[in-house]
C-alpha cells in the first residue's frame, strides 16, 4: 500500500512539473497521470462551455495580465490551455515548434502523427502549406522571434507581403525578408508594437503575445473588423529648447509696412521708442502678446475644457475663421476647437519677443513682431517640413486693436484690446 501511495505522489509532483498545452505529445505517462489525477481539475476539459470570467478564475497569473481576453479566448476555443498548477505563464517564452502547432490548430488543420519529435507532423505540415519555408529554422525547440511568428501568420492566411517601410523606430533592425510581412501584419490589424515606437523584430515571443497574434488572425480569416495599430501619440518629455533672452537680429532687419501717418518710420526699434511715448497701452500689447499666443496656439485636443474660455479673454465680436466671415466669437472658436480635435492635435508653444518690436502697420493695427516655438505631440495635418515631437521656431507678427465694443457684443469679462489675427514671416526652423 505505501509503494503504491508513493507512485502516485510520484507521478503527480512529475506532472506539475509539466504544463498540459495544447502541443503537449501524447506518451504513456501522460496517460498514466491522467488516471491518478481524476478529480475533475483538467483545464481542458469541457472549457467550451465556461465564461470568459470563469476561464480567467482557471489561472491565477492572467486576471490583471494585459492580454487576459486574448489569452481566455483560446483557450475557450481549444486551442491553447495553461499548467495543472493553475497558471498560465503569459510571458513565458513560446518555441518555434510550440507556436507552429498553435498555428495550425487556430486554422483547424489536422497534425498527423509521425516518427521522430513529438512536434514532427506538425512541421511537415506547416512546411507542405507554405507557412514555413524549407530551411527557414534549424532548431525547432528554440524561442521565435517576433518577426518569424509574424511571418508565420500572415502565411497561413495566404496573404502576400507588402513593400516599402514600417512605422517603426527600428524598422532597419527587420530582417529584410521579413520586413513585408511584418508590414503585411500591420496593415491587417493582427500585430503592433512596444513603447517607444519599436517592434523589436529579433525579441522572443511570449505565450501572450502568441495568443494576441493568433486570435486576430482567426478574426481577419472570419472577416471581422480589427483596429489597426497607428503610428502612436509621442507624449514623452522633450529636451526643451533654450529660453530666448535676446531676439534674433533678423526680427529688426525685416521691413516694416508702416500706417501712412507713420511714413518716415522704417526703423521698428525707432518707431517702438515713439510708439510708447505717444500710446501707453503698446506695452499692454506686447506683454498681452507673451500671454495670449501659447493660449491660442497651444492645444490638447483629449483636454481643452477651459480653452476657449481662455481665448474669449482676448478675442472679442465678430470674426472669421477660414473662409467663413462674420461669425460670433463663440461661432468662430468653436470651429476652430472642431478642427484640431479632428486632427487630434497635441501642441505646446511659446512666444518670446520684447518692447522695441512693435510698430503700427499699414492697415492701422498695433503689429507685435516675436518668435513662436512650437512642437506638435499629435496631429494628422501638420505643417509642411513639420515632424510629431521635434522643436521648431517660426518668425510671426501679431495684430492687435482698440475697438469700441458694446456691452452686447461681449457680456464676459474681457481684455479692451483685442486680437485682431497675425501673419507668419517665412518658414518653420527645426531648432537643432
Amino acid at each position: 500500500m505505501k509503494m503504491k501511495n508513493y507512485i502516485i505522489i510520484l507521478l503527480v509532483i512529475m506532472m506539475l512539473a509539466m504544463p498540459i498545452t495544447s502541443f503537449a505529445q501524447e506518451n504513456t505517462l501522460g496517460s498514466a497521470i491522467g488516471k491518478v489525477v481524476d478529480t475533475g481539475v483538467d483545464t481542458l476539459k469541457d472549457v467550451a462551455s465556461k465564461t470568459m470570467d470563469k476561464i480567467i478564475d482557471l489561472f491565477k497569473d492572467i486576471k490583471n495580465h494585459w492580454a487576459k481576453n486574448f489569452i481566455t479566448q483560446l483557450v475557450k476555443d481549444k486551442i491553447i490551455s495553461g499548467y495543472p498548477d493553475g497558471t498560465f505563464r503569459p510571458d513565458n517564452q513560446i518555441k518555434v515548434c510550440e507556436f507552429t502547432v498553435l498555428v495550425l490548430k487556430a486554422n483547424d488543420m489536422e497534425v498527423p502523427k509521425m516518427d521522430g519529435p513529438w512536434y514532427t507532423g506538425a512541421i511537415t505540415v506547416a512546411k507542405n502549406n507554405g507557412i514555413i519555408k524549407e530551411g527557414e529554422f534549424s532548431d525547432f525547440e528554440r524561442p521565435i522571434r517576433r518577426a518569424e511568428m509574424t511571418a508565420m501568420v500572415i502565411r497561413a492566411l495566404g496573404e502576400e507581403k507588402m513593400n516599402g517601410k514600417t512605422f517603426f523606430n527600428d524598422d532597419y533592425k527587420i530582417p529584410s525578408d521579413k520586413k513585408g510581412f511584418v508590414q503585411k501584419a500591420i496593415d491587417l490589424g493582427i500585430i503592433g508594437g512596444y513603447p517607444g515606437n519599436v517592434f523589436k523584430a529579433d525579441g522572443t515571443a511570449t505565450r501572450a503575445e502568441a495568443t494576441v497574434v493568433l486570435t486576430k488572425m482567426k478574426k481577419v480569416k472570419n472577416g471581422e473588423a480589427i483596429e489597426k495599430p497607428q503610428p502612436p501619440v509621442i507624449e514623452e518629455p522633450a529636451k526643451e529648447p533654450p529660453v530666448i533672452t535676446s531676439m534674433p537680429q533678423r526680427l529688426y532687419t525685416q521691413p516694416v509696412e508702416p500706417h501712412m501717418l507713420w511714413k518716415g518710420y522704417t526703423d521698428i526699434k525707432k518707431f517702438s521708442a515713439r510708439l510708447k511715448e505717444v500710446d501707453s497701452d503698446a506695452l499692454v500689447m506686447i506683454q498681452q502678446s507673451k500671454d495670449f499666443i501659447p493660449i491660442y496656439h497651444s492645444f490638447n485636443y483629449k483636454n481643452y475644457d477651459r480653452y476657449k474660455e481662455k481665448c474669449k479673454y482676448y478675442i472679442v465680436g465678430t470674426q472669421g475663421y477660414k473662409d467663413k466671415n462674420g461669425l460670433t466669437t463663440d461661432q468662430s472658436l468653436n470651429l476652430e476647437i472642431g478642427d484640431k480635435v479632428k486632427d487630434q492635435m497635441i501642441k505646446e508653444s511659446r512666444f518670446y519677443t520684447k518692447d522695441d518690436l512693435i510698430y503700427l502697420n499699414k492697415n492701422g493695427y498695433y503689429t507685435v513682431r516675436g518668435v513662436m516655438q512650437f512642437r506638435y505631440l499629435s496631429g494628422k495635418n501638420l505643417p509642411s517640413g513639420v515632424q510629431i515631437s521635434k522643436w521648431y521656431e517660426q518668425d510671426y507678427e501679431i495684430f492687435w486693436c482698440k475697438p469700441i465694443l458694446s456691452k452686447g457684443q461681449c457680456p464676459w469679462n474681457h481684455s479692451d484690446i483685442i486680437y485682431a489675427g497675425e501673419k507668419t514671416i517665412g518658414s518653420p526652423k527645426e531648432i537643432k
